[in-house]
C-alpha cells in the first residue's frame, strides 16, 4: 500500500510538470435522464429531457477542470406513488396509486476530468467530483388531490462520468456523447431516489483557442 501511494504520489508530481494538452472550452448537450429506483422510477415509458451546458478549463497535462449545468424536466406523466393514510383502525397504511405527475431537477455538477486522447481526433474523458441536486416534484391523484410535493429540495452528492469526443481537425470544434451518474440522497419519505439517476446525452464543444 505504502508502494502505491508514493508512485501515485509520485506520478501526480509529475504531471504537474506537463503542460495542458487542451485549450479552454464550452459545451451544450441534450439527451434523457432515469431515476435512480426501478421501483418508483417514472421514467418507464421514457425518460424525462435533458437540457445541459457547461465549461472545461485545462488544469496540468491531461488534467481539466469540469463544470455542468443540467436541467431535467418531464411533465403531465402517469406515474406510481405512494400514498400515506390512517385507516379505521388508527393504523398508518402505504399504498401505491396511479397519480398525475411533474417532476424538474437542477443538477450543478464541479470537478475534474481526465483525458484520454485515444487518436489525434478521438479523446476518452473520465470525470468526477461534487454535485448539488435540486428537484420540484408533485404527484396528484386523478381527483386532484396532491399526495407527494417536493418544493426546490436540495441536497449535495457525487457524479462520476464517461465521455467519447470526436474532433474536426482545424475547427476548434468537436461533437461527443456522454454518459454521467449523480448520486445524491436525502431523508425524505418516498423521496430519496428521486435525487438520484443516470443522464446520457450527445453535444459538441467549441475551444477557445
Amino acid at each position: 500500500m505504502k508502494k502505491l501511494l508514493l508512485i501515485s504520489g509520485i506520478l501526480i508530481l509529475l504531471t504537474t510538470f506537463i503542460p495542458a494538452q487542451n485549450d479552454p472550452y464550452i459545451f451544450g448537450s441534450l439527451g434523457g435522464f432515469s431515476t435512480g429506483s426501478a421501483k418508483n422510477n417514472p421514467y418507464k415509458n421514457s425518460p424525462a429531457v435533458v437540457f445541459s451546458t457547461g465549461f472545461g478549463i485545462p488544469l496540468y497535462g491531461a488534467v481539466s477542470l469540469y463544470s455542468r449545468l443540467s436541467y431535467i424536466y418531464k411533465s403531465n406523466y402517469t406515474g406510481r406513488e405512494y400514498q400515506s393514510y390512517i385507516n379505521s383502525d388508527l393504523e398508518i397504511m402505504n399504498e401505491l396509486v396511479e397519480t398525475n405527475a411533474s417532476f424538474s431537477q437542477l443538477l450543478v455538477n464541479g470537478g475534474l476530468q481526465y483525458n484520454i486522447h485515444l487518436s489525434k481526433e478521438v479523446n476518452l474523458g473520465i470525470s468526477g467530483g461534487i454535485t448539488y441536486a435540486m428537484v420540484n416534484h408533485m404527484a396528484a391523484l386523478p381527483s386532484g388531490l396532491v399526495i407527494q410535493r417536493l418544493d426546490n429540495t436540495g441536497v449535495f452528492g457525487v457524479f462520476s462520468g464517461v465521455s467519447i469526443e470526436k474532433f474536426f481537425e482545424d475547427t476548434g470544434a468537436s461533437v461527443f456523447g456522454e454518459a454521467q451518474y449523480n448520486y445524491a440522497k436525502r431523508n425524505v419519505v418516498y423521496f430519496r431516489d428521486k435525487f438520484s439517476g443516470m443522464n446520457f446525452t450527445i453535444g459538441g464543444k467549441f475551444y477557445l483557442n
